[in-house]
């Protein structure tokens, strides 16, 4: 998925297609959107790896032109800062998406001479990627190194070990969406709310010391 980048583009097209943006969304445009609190549930996610003590916290983050990409970065930071924590600029990666972004994110990080003991990663995807990629360097997780990812994926709770995430409603994300969707084409210049739905932190083998 890529971001729109036509801004005037989609404005023509949402005058006259009902248009809803359903969890990735663009505050380029004028358009109603279902979503979760990107920063807030990045923040939880990075507040639990510190309550289990760790402090040289990466992040693999994916593409900074998405909205979610950046909100996330900056839960990470705030987590940091809030517990006074440095912000080291070497542990944060801007690695993309997919399985062997997420490998080679931790090739990168674990060379480094103060590496990470924790990791957390923007996509469930990039955080298999990064367990699988420490296993085969021989690092124990979550002993040496725990990992968080985010979404919930099907295969995140296939993975060994288990990984911790962020779960989204997917769900409920869908069924707001459409009821928004439905009435925008009974009506397409009715105003509409925006929908901030709840998330929830999973905590599973990947960050349990």
């Amino acid at each position: 998925m890529k971001p729109v980048q036509d801004v005037a583009m989609l404005s023509e097209l949402a005058d006259v297609y009902p248009i809803v943006q359903c969890s990735e969304y663009s505050e380029d445009f004028n358009l109603p959107y279902v979503s979760i609190d990107n920063r807030l549930a990045s923040y939880e996610a990075v507040k639990h790896l510190i309550y289990m003590g760790h402090e040289n916290i990466a992040l693999i983050n994916s593409d900074e032109k998405f909205l979610y990409a950046r909100r996330r970065k900056e839960g990470y930071i705030k987590a940091l800062e809030e517990f006074e924590i440095k912000i080291r600029q070497d542990l944060i990666i801007h690695a993309g998406l997919g399985f062997d972004k997420g490998r080679r994110a931790v090739r990168k990080l674990m060379m480094l001479k103060n590496p990470p003991t924790a990791i957390f990663a923007v996509s469930d995807t990039l955080a298999i990627g990064a367990i699988k990629e420490l296993g085969v360097m021989g690092i124990s997780v979550p002993k040496s190194v725990a990992v968080v990812g985010f979404d919930n994926i099907e295969f995140s709770n296939m993975v060994t070990p288990s990984l911790t995430t962020i779960a989204q409603p997917m769900y409920d994300i869908g069924k707001e969406s459409v009821k928004i969707l439905i009435k925008r084409i009974k009506n397409i210049h009715e105003p509409v709310d925006n929908v901030i739905l709840n998330h929830e932190l999973i905590v599973r083998e990947s960050s349990m010391r």
